[in-house]
């Protein structure tokens, strides 16, 4: 704030479309248009920034109905961060993946443990689910992805 203050007065005041800023690659665009991206998501492979090794990071959701494998990309190069929870058919829960079910009771929690990894197959990263059989039983779910890709 000090910084503006040497430029304008007290009461002058600036909106978030009067302000440009540098993002990546030397490409400027308004702050406000800076603020909203960040905190919109969008199924489509989008831009997000940039990692410490210079490469941009992207952002992937996929809404899922079932735990059926998902192909990512066919150039990821590092793995950021990958999230994902899911609501069971009858509404009553949303788990976060990966899920390890622990009892006091003696009862087995196997059929509910479940997890992913992400693979290399037929030149496509693809996301497949390891699950029990109580936690396929989904009605719907988010994962997110951030990466990098490899360059050429």
């Amino acid at each position: 704030m000090k910084v503006f203050q040497k430029f304008f007065k007290d009461n002058q005041k600036l909106n978030a479309n009067e302000i440009a800023i540098e993002t990546d690659n030397n490409k400027f665009q308004t702050l406000n248009k800076f603020l909203q991206k960040q905190k919109t998501f969008q199924s489509a492979e989008e831009v997000i920034g940039t990692w410490i090794d210079g490469k941009e990071i992207y952002r992937r959701v996929f809404q899922i109905s079932s735990l059926s494998d998902i192909d990512l990309t066919d150039n990821l190069d590092t793995l950021i961060s990958i999230s994902c929870t899911f609501q069971n058919k009858n509404n009553s829960q949303w788990r976060l993946v990966p899920w390890v079910g622990v009892s006091n009771n003696n009862y087995s929690f196997a059929s509910y443990a479940g997890s992913f990894y992400i693979n290399y197959v037929n030149n496509v990263w693809r996301l497949v689910w390891q699950a029990g059989s109580d936690l396929t039983n989904i009605k719907k779910g988010v994962v997110i992805l951030t990466y990098t890709k490899q360059t050429t």
